[in-house]
C-alpha cells in the first residue's frame, strides 16, 4: 500500500508540475535532490524519498546552482526529460513514463 501512495503521490506532483507550467504560461521545474532524498517543484524539494525506495532517471538535466535533477514543463504541455524507474526495496520495480509531446504522466510495474 506505502508503494502505491508513494507512486500516485510522485505521479501527482509531476503532473501539477506540467499544469502549472500551462496554467502560468512559463517553465515549472520538476526537482529530484538525491542529497536530501527529496522532490518536489518546490525550492528546496519538500516531499521526501523513503530510504526503501532508489530512483533512477536517464538523460535528466541538472540544475547547476543546487546540483537537483529536473524535467522542465513548458506552457505548452510538453516537456524536458526522460522516463524515470521507481524500485522499492531493491525488488519491485516501476517506470513511470511522460510523453515528451502531450506530457501526460503514467506508471507501470517491470516485469522480471
Amino acid at each position: 500500500m506505502e508503494e502505491r501512495e508513494f507512486l500516485q503521490e510522485f505521479v501527482e506532483t509531476l503532473k501539477s508540475a506540467r499544469l502549472r507550467a500551462m496554467n502560468s504560461g512559463g517553465i515549472v521545474t520538476f526537482r529530484i535532490r538525491d542529497s536530501e532524498r527529496a522532490y518536489d517543484i518546490d525550492v528546496p524539494p519538500r516531499k521526501p524519498i523513503p530510504f526503501n525506495v532508489d530512483i533512477y532517471a536517464f538523460h535528466l538535466d541538472q540544475d547547476p546552482e543546487t546540483g537537483d535533477h529536473v524535467i522542465l514543463f513548458y506552457p505548452d504541455g510538453s516537456m524536458a526529460g526522460s522516463d524515470i524507474e521507481i524500485t522499492f526495496d531493491q525488488r519491485r520495480s516501476y517506470r513511470v513514463t511522460i510523453n515528451p509531446i502531450f506530457g501526460t504522466v503514467r506508471w507501470f510495474e517491470l516485469k522480471s
